[in-house]
């Protein structure tokens, strides 16, 4: 067992015995640690899985405070950024979706195709569109319409590529 599955180990057994404010109180404390400091992968990954593993642990407020933190720190780990992507809340997922650089293409598109018209939204919102071929469903999403056909191409990722109106 490596030094990080122990550390791991150890605060899920601190998580599960912990009150809700003292996780959420050891979940600031990690994401203030990790966003003020310089961290290999390697560092960020163990910051992701302690950040994760508290995340799953607290109210669907708090998870939007956090996804509103991550979401413009470019060194954010993937794996928290996923999981806040694909909450059911979309006030937890919205700002990820919008604005998160660290949320890959098939992320989205999986998002895309899981997830609903309100995630949707969220991500044709965004500034850039990674462009994966996608056949887009307007009667799916009549605001997205809306949002992106005054570009000359929608492109998300599940299909063939869809043509908006200039």
């Amino acid at each position: 067992m490596t030094k990080a599955d122990a550390f791991l180990s150890e605060l899920d057994e601190a998580v599960s015995r912990g009150t809700p404010e003292s996780r959420a109180r050891a979940l600031w404390h990690t994401t203030d640690l990790m966003i003020a400091g310089h961290y290999s992968e390697d560092e960020i990954w163990t910051f992701g899985a302690v950040i994760g593993r508290l995340a799953d642990e607290i109210e669907v407020a708090a998870r939007a405070k956090l996804a509103k933190r991550l979401a413009h720190f470019d060194d954010a780990p993937v794996n928290v950024i996923h999981k806040l992507a694909f909450d059911d809340s979309i006030d937890v997922a919205g700002p990820v979706l919008k604005e998160s650089e660290r949320l890959e293409p098939y992320a989205m598109v999986a998002n895309v195709c899981l997830k609903s018209q309100s995630h949707l939204l969220a991500i044709s919102k965004r500034e850039t569109l990674v462009e994966i071929n996608y056949e887009f469903q307007p009667q799916r999403a009549p605001e997205i319409r809306k949002t992106h056909m005054r570009r000359q191409r929608f492109q998300l990722g599940c299909g063939v590529e869809r043509k908006g109106r200039a």
